[in-house]
């Protein structure tokens, strides 16, 4: 333009001065005009280039401007045409594809990115032109320039002329790597707390200072029985279950940042109430003020305490009102703790000091066996039915039966003691009733033997009166059957003997044997009742116990079934009584001892070990053979006895009786 306006002035100036003013009629008058024109017309185009000059450099300054804007923003932004191509971009951008800008104007995505990338921006940027808003997505990029990433939030819109119609695409990238940082921590501690949230094994709730519900866990839920839709609009009030709603809203505006617990009862929607245990803090959110409370169903730890409550009264009261001694005692075996029946038993004077040792309470003899007892206890935690005689503050002599418990601390033992002083008598009362009968069957048993030796001997004797010879062979008889039936005498004396002898050592005895012994001892009365006894023993079997108690015991057995069987069954051909013993496995055997007299009455079943109880006539039963059995084969020999009434068949006859079922079970060393 500043050329065509130079030239053509040029062009005018040279036709004014060099033209032939006749040739052309141009007037003077004219000239003046032309050159009036031609030097405004100069003066014009250096006004014209003067301003062009101005507008030039205002317009680079502006660019200047532009582009130091541009480029001091922090997110990515640059321009494309409908196809693709870049028109402009940002030095953040630069960074992006590793190029400058030079670089970068007039070329596609294609030449900076892989393929699959590149298409996607030139979908977006479609999606962009066709959309009447600007879109947006979330892109991770890596940066060419140094290869970092960054997480962008890319914008686009479509740009438009002035007709309004689409000439390109403008795209504006953020950095959201750090809110996209915050947003994944802050989408982590959601997580988090909604688990522990869910899976704290108390509910919790979050009220605010109104009381009202704001949020809670499934199992806050769960433990009230409410739906979601009917907590929309819970208050505390409506499951706190003890205090008004003005008290209520009065604790929970005065909760503190400090965590407070306490006890309380709730109300689930059935209108039961329970017992919890309620932990509550003031927290802040948003700098809203709110409490955080857990709670736990405490009504089992509750129920729990009160039986503790109670077993502890009633032990207390067992303890107290106990017609056993019973003490307390650590492992030195001094006495910390007793009842009132050990100041009775052992005439304690209260008064005294307190301090003793159980050690020095017994006799000497049985001091060993009572430490010995002490180590089984810690071993197995308890033992049993141990005897003992002890010395009373008064200077008596105490019979005792105790049993040693080890308590959960391990560290002490609790001590259970009977005074056995009218036991003993019972007991004495009991062999003395048996003696008696024996002494009587031992008088019959007698009889036949003594009439033997009487005949054989009144025979030779009426030879020599009568002056017949008598040869040796009549002698050598005569005296063979003296000593046969003396020696039957000689047997039944020993073994009534050993029956009357107060031995309640144990040591290894035959079954067999002691079963023998005590038929020996019974068998001319169970004769003179027409009682026939069957016996089956399968072998031979040791083990470790008290002969005679045993003996005593199943002649008990024996007198109650011969007993029954006389007042019973009055046929004599159906009198029978059978003892069995079998092993069980190697370490246990059954002895088993019934009759045939049909069996025992429900209704005293239950009774027949209760001392003195017995169903015969007072002059006929003391009511404590069964007592003793009882007290020989559970107590003392840890036996398990069972008394049934069992049916069996006979010579193709069926029978029912009482059954005496005794389980020995024994170590290895025991049986054999």
């Amino acid at each position: 333009m500043k050329t065509k306006i130079i030239l053509s002035l040029i062009f005018l100036t040279v036709f004014l001065f060099s033209a032939d003013t006749k040739q052309y009629h141009i007037s003077l008058s004219s000239q003046i005009i032309y050159l009036f024109l031609f030097f405004n017309l100069i003066i014009l185009s250096i006004i014209v280039f003067i301003l062009k000059k101005g507008f030039e450099k205002k317009m680079e300054l502006r660019k200047n401007e532009f582009d130091t804007i541009l480029n001091d923003i922090p997110d990515l932004l640059w321009i494309k045409n409908k196809n693709g191509v870049f028109l402009e971009c940002n030095k953040r951008f630069e960074e992006f594809f590793g190029a400058k800008k030079e670089e970068i104007i007039g070329k596609t995505d294609f030449d900076f990115v892989d393929k699959e990338l590149a298409e996607f921006f030139t979908e977006h940027d479609k999606n962009a032109m066709e959309s009447d808003v600007p879109l947006s997505n979330f892109e991770k990029v890596v940066f060419k320039n140094d290869g970092h990433e960054e997480y962008l939030k890319t914008t686009k819109t479509k740009v438009l002329n002035n007709s309004g119609k689409i000439i390109g695409v403008l795209g504006i990238g953020r950095d959201f790597t750090a809110e996209k940082k915050l947003q994944e921590e802050i989408s982590f501690e959601k997580q988090k707390y909604k688990y522990l949230l869910e899976n704290s094994s108390d509910a919790i709730f979050i009220v605010d200072l109104g009381g009202n519900l704001i949020e809670y866990s499934k199992l806050f839920k769960k433990v009230l029985g409410y739906e979601d839709k009917e907590l929309l609009t819970f208050k505390v009030t409506d499951f706190e279950a003890i205090h008004e709603e003005e008290v209520i809203l009065e604790n929970i505006n005065k909760t503190s940042f400090e965590p407070i617990s306490f006890e309380s009862k709730y109300k689930r929607k059935d209108g039961t109430l329970f017992d919890v245990f309620v932990s509550i803090v003031r927290i802040k959110v948003f700098d809203e003020e709110l409490v955080y409370c857990s709670m736990r169903d405490i009504s089992a730890q509750k129920e729990y305490e009160n039986r503790l409550v109670q077993q502890k009264e009633e032990f207390e009261t067992i303890f107290n009102y106990s017609r056993d001694a019973i003490l307390v005692i650590d492992k030195k075996l001094d006495i910390f703790n007793f009842n009132k029946e050990f100041i009775t038993i052992f005439a304690f004077d209260e008064k005294n000091s307190f301090k003793m040792n159980f050690l020095d309470l017994l006799v000497e003899e049985y001091k060993d066996k009572l430490l010995n007892g002490i180590k089984i206890a810690l071993e197995k935690g308890f033992i049993e039915n141990q005897e003992a005689n002890c010395i009373s503050f008064d200077k008596k002599l105490i019979p005792i039966n105790y049993s040693i418990s080890l308590l959960p601390d391990k560290q002490r033992f609790l001590i259970f003691i009977k005074d056995t002083t009218s036991l003993k008598i019972v007991e004495q009362q009991t062999k003395l009733a048996s003696m008696g009968e024996m002494i009587g069957n031992i008088a019959h048993q007698w009889r036949q033997p003594l009439s033997a030796i009487t005949t054989n001997v009144s025979g030779l004797s009426l030879k020599v009166d009568m002056e017949m010879p008598i040869s040796n062979e009549e002698i050598l008889h005569c005296s063979e059957e003296v000593m046969k039936q003396a020696n039957y005498l000689s047997t039944t004396i020993d073994n009534f003997r050993n029956f009357i002898k107060d031995e309640k050592g144990t040591s290894l005895v035959s079954i067999k044997n002691v079963i023998e012994n005590s038929i020996s001892l019974v068998q001319s009365s169970l004769n003179s009742s027409y009682i026939k006894l069957i016996t089956k023993i399968d072998e031979d079997i040791s083990i470790v116990a008290s002969k005679n108690e045993l003996s005593e015991a199943f002649i008990n057995i024996l007198n109650n079934a011969k007993d029954a069987l006389k007042e019973l069954v009055e046929n004599e051909e159906d009198r029978y009584i059978f003892i069995e013993v079998k092993r069980i496995d190697r370490n246990s055997l059954v002895l088993r001892i019934y009759d045939s007299a049909g069996g025992i009455d429900s209704s005293i079943k239950d009774r027949i070990f209760e001392p003195y109880f017995t169903t015969k006539y007072k002059s006929q039963g003391t009511g404590l053979g069964l007592v003793m059995v009882d007290k020989i084969l559970r107590e003392r020999h840890n036996f398990k006895l069972d008394v049934y009434n069992k049916k069996f068949t006979y010579n193709n006859k069926e029978y029912v009786g009482a059954c005496f079922e005794v389980i020995i079970t024994c170590t290895k060393l025991d049986l054999t």
